[in-house]
């Protein structure tokens, strides 16, 4: 610039007054011109570092309100024992009183929720908050020294406000299930920032499995190898199955290495989940123990249950060969050496209050079971199954029954078999509905089926197209609700 000024008022020296004043206008707009580029550039250039700046603000906050989600879920997982009394349905109707929709009289400022649910005896909705500008928490204490308002509110739920109404709760026989609307923003104000709601669906729960678990490790090496879970609920005539729940849980001490997708929460208590977004929570290392750990069977030679008490009193009774149509009743006996059930031949089971104890079974033919009652179950311990596999054709658990109500004990062992530690098989295209425990061998479940039950193993592979669906706690039957599971639906999130 300073040396085409120069050129310029050297021109301007050799030219006559008109030329002079021609070019000086000349010079004064073309820095005229350069003035407007270069303020054009540089607001450019800051409007593009304020879009930049707004787009990380805006992800920053939509990653706060995500983490308050899980967190939130984290602090009900955590204290389903505490809440779950209140659930009882004598407790829930003494708390909380149903009703058309209306707002509570403890709603917020900025926004408000109508609910169909009220705390007994006055106009309040049942609310959890960790900031007061949400409204006024009110929760009745379910127990004990347990005060769920102050609980939540001292919480670390993450960085961003959230709050729970009770807006509806569903009739689960001997208790309810609560429907919860969460809230989760960045500030106070709906209308600034990020606000994401979803609805937390409960589900009461009692002596149900843990989950699956494969003590050393568990693998899925397929994308077909998903795993949901299903409620089972007994309406007084049929089991019902449910639709598809997201309380599926896995379990190790080692290694879980997962293809398909698990919907629900996968815990290796002792090293890794890879990859974690297979699954829709991960926990990893001794703190996420759940208690869960493979039953105790006990050893069949001494025909004992972990308890000391006797399998099958005055038992084994020798061997038993199916070679046409049999029923093993209350009044047969329970207990062989070894049971062959031959080729075409069916073999059915209808004592649901003593267990069965077959040292060897060859399934040759078909295992059934009659109709167990709601209450009841049949349990069968084995030390071997010939081949050392069975299929949903071998083993025809489903029918009028749910998948808790057939046990099997798969008691394979160093000390009492001819095979310590044999894998057992799963296979074929005939879905399998049972609880099957096999602590001391792996279990292995190929082929196009699902697996619809528990399998609690030392390892646990599912390869091929197989499914597994875990069974949650029935309702109106075998088991006494105990505890209380949540699952996340229907999120939406919006920016203002």
């Amino acid at each position: 610039m300073f040396m085409f000024s120069k050129k310029v008022l050297g021109r301007l020296k050799s030219t006559n007054s008109s030329e002079q004043g021609m070019l000086l206008v000349t010079v004064i707009i073309v820095l005229g011109l350069c003035s407007v580029v270069s303020v054009g550039m540089l607001n450019s250039s800051k409007n593009s570092a304020k879009v930049r700046n707004a787009v990380k603000l805006h992800s920053t906050r939509f990653y706060e309100v995500e983490e308050s989600v899980h967190k939130t879920m984290v602090w009900l997982r955590e204290n389903s024992d505490k809440m779950f009394p209140l659930y009882e349905k004598t407790k829930f109707e003494t708390h909380f009183a149903f009703g058309d929709p209306s707002l509570g009289t403890n709603e917020g400022v900025f926004f408000k929720t109508p609910t169909m649910m009220k705390i007994a005896g006055t106009t309040k909705a049942p609310m959890l908050s960790n900031n007061d500008s949400f409204g006024t928490p009110f929760f009745p204490n379910p127990t004990g020294s347990f005060n769920p308002v102050n609980s939540f509110k001292s919480a670390d739920l993450g960085p961003a406000n959230v709050r729970l109404v009770m807006v509806w709760a569903q009739d689960a026989t001997t208790h309810y299930e609560p429907i919860y609307r969460l809230d989760a923003m960045t500030g106070n104000n709906p209308d600034r920032g990020v606000h994401m709601y979803s609805y937390i669906f409960s589900a009461v729960g009692g002596a149900a499995p843990a989950g699956f678990i494969g003590k050393n490790k568990i693998t899925t090496s397929s994308a077909n190898s998903t795993c949901y879970s299903f409620k089972w609920v007994h309406d007084g005539t049929n089991w019902v199955k449910s639709a598809p729940r997201a309380n599926c849980n896995l379990e190790s001490e080692g290694d879980i290495s997962l293809k398909g997708h698990i919907y629900g929460k996968v815990t290796s208590t002792g090293s890794t989940v890879s990859p974690h977004e297979k699954a829709n929570e991960v926990c990893e290392g001794s703190s996420c123990a759940s208690g869960a750990s493979l039953p105790d069977p006990g050893y069949y030679p001494d025909w004992k249950k972990p308890d000391g008490s006797d399998v099958c009193p005055g038992g084994p009774y020798g061997d038993l060969n199916i070679t046409s149509n049999t029923t093993l009743g209350p009044s047969d006996p329970k207990c062989y050496d070894y049971v062959k059930i031959n080729n075409g031949k069916t073999l059915t089971l209808t004592d649901s209050v003593n267990p069965y104890g077959f040292n060897e079974i060859d399934i040759s033919g078909t295992l059934k079971f009659g109709t167990i009652p709601p209450t009841e179950k049949v349990t069968i311990y084995t030390q071997e199954i010939v081949g050392y596999q069975f299929s949903g054709s071998d083993l025809v658990g489903g029918g009028p029954n749910a998948p808790h109500q057939v046990e099997i004990y798969y008691t394979s062992d160093p000390l009492h078999t001819t095979n310590p530690g044999n894998q057992l098989l799963l296979n074929g295209g005939a879905d399998i509905f049972a609880m099957i425990y096999s602590p001391y061998a792996p279990v292995h479940v190929k082929g196009n089926f699902v697996m619809n039950g528990v399998i609690q193993a030392l390892d646990l592979k599912v390869t091929g197209k197989a499914k597994l669906e875990l069974a949650e706690a029935p309702s109106g039957g075998a088991s006494t609700p105990t505890g209380v599971t949540y699952s996340v639906k229907k999120a939406s999130q919006s920016y203002r």
